[in-house]
């Protein structure tokens, strides 16, 4: 997955391990210089000319998304960018591979949208229960979501 690495192959191997070995990664993800490494990573792999290799960053960050959604915080301005990025690159061409990796880059938004969700529905139990809630809301959806409806329209 590091940028250095010249082989597409390799580089595709090592995507798809992490995003299958992600439920695994839980201890990673309590150490900020291990959470760091594996975003670079991931930003990295995002970059890729192969589109493949794109596809199964997304594909990450999805997952990442889904389980580690309370360590994104100091992730999401640069997550944003690079999802921008893809949707744009998707517009301006008419390449089914890049429209592929483009669609990955929605199905984060969609993943965050369904935590949060999912977050809002456990706060509202909680408070109907009079219990503080468990999780806080980052509203990541509604800060990115003036951005990305132009571009879904």
């Amino acid at each position: 997955m590091r940028k250095e690495e010249a082989n597409p192959d390799v580089k595709l191997a090592a995507t798809q391990c992490l995003l299958h070995a992600m439920e695994f990664t839980r201890e990673n993800w309590e150490q900020e210089s291990h959470r760091q490494l594996i975003m670079q990573m991931v930003y990295a792999a995002s970059q890729s000319s192969d589109h493949r290799v794109r596809f199964a960053a997304f594909s990450s960050l999805q997952a990442i998304a889904e389980n580690f959604y309370d360590k994104l915080d100091a992730f999401m301005t640069e997550i944003f960018k690079l999802t921008l990025t893809a949707i744009q690159q998707a517009l301006e061409s008419p390449d089914p591979n890049i429209e592929t990796v483009a669609v990955q880059a929605v199905e984060f938004w969609s993943q965050v949208a369904e935590v949060e969700s999912e977050i809002m529905e456990e706060n509202r139990d909680s408070r109907e229960m009079n219990r503080p809630p468990k999780r806080n809301i980052k509203n990541f959806v509604n800060r990115a979501l003036q951005h990305l409806i132009p571009l879904l329209l």
